[in-house]
């Protein structure tokens, strides 16, 4: 039972590193786009009023976004609602964002409340 608990400790140890690592390492927050997440390692390719497309090379098409990414969506609040192809809905406090993937790219929509 004693050996138990160090291993415990540690496992949280880890896992809250690896949440300080998705916080603030792999992902920053749009102010423009109501605080939704977006990978660091994206770069903007086109910025409209109301969406922006980032190069990623963790987009695709048949898979959707990678599965940390989805974690880390859901982790700060962001639900998914609808998904239709490679167009996914997602929602927090009433503020939609469509999130679509395609080959590595990824298009960002403000959706009006």
């Amino acid at each position: 039972m004693k050996k138990i608990y160090p291993l415990i400790i540690i496992v949280v140890i880890f896992l809250f590193i690896v949440f300080i690592g998705f916080k603030f390492v792999a992902f920053e927050h749009s102010q423009e786009f109501y605080d939704f997440p977006i990978p660091r390692s994206a770069k903007l390719v086109k910025s409209e009023e109301n969406s922006i497309i980032l190069k990623w090379s963790g987009a695709s098409e048949e898979n959707g976004i990678s599965k940390f990414y989805a974690l880390y969506l859901s982790m700060e609040g962001w639900k998914e609602k609808e998904r239709e192809g490679a167009s996914v809905i997602y929602e927090k406090e009433g503020i939609k964002i469509d999130l679509i993937s395609v080959t590595n790219e990824l298009i960002i929509i403000k959706n009006e409340k």
